[in-house]
């Protein structure tokens, strides 16, 4: 599942794909096994979150900025709208060839 973030405490906007617990033990490390060839699609580094202690896993990607200047406000939209077409249209093709 893709989810859209924005922090406006801590001024962040971000895009991350969840892993929830029914699937994470299949998908996740069928992923994460191909993790060089995912961030050279994505063109980034995302963070790989496959922290232990939680049952769901995150791939997350985060711009800061400053959400109170209008002008950075709007790059900030413009960015995250561009970056979640690229983790959907990146995730879903992965995703495909793991089912």
């Amino acid at each position: 599942m893709l989810n859209n973030v924005c922090n406006t405490q801590k001024n962040f906007v971000g895009v991350k794909l969840y892993i929830r617990k029914p699937v994470v033990d299949k998908y996740y490390p069928a992923l994460a096994s191909r993790k060089n060839e995912i961030n050279l699609a994505l063109g980034c580094e995302p963070k790989w979150d496959a922290n232990p202690s939680a049952e769901d896993k995150t791939i997350a990607l985060f711009h800061q900025t400053n959400l109170t200047d209008p002008q950075k406000e709007e790059e900030a939209l413009d960015w995250l709208v561009q970056q979640t077409i690229v983790f959907y249209n990146v995730f879903s093709k992965e995703v495909k060839e793991i089912i």
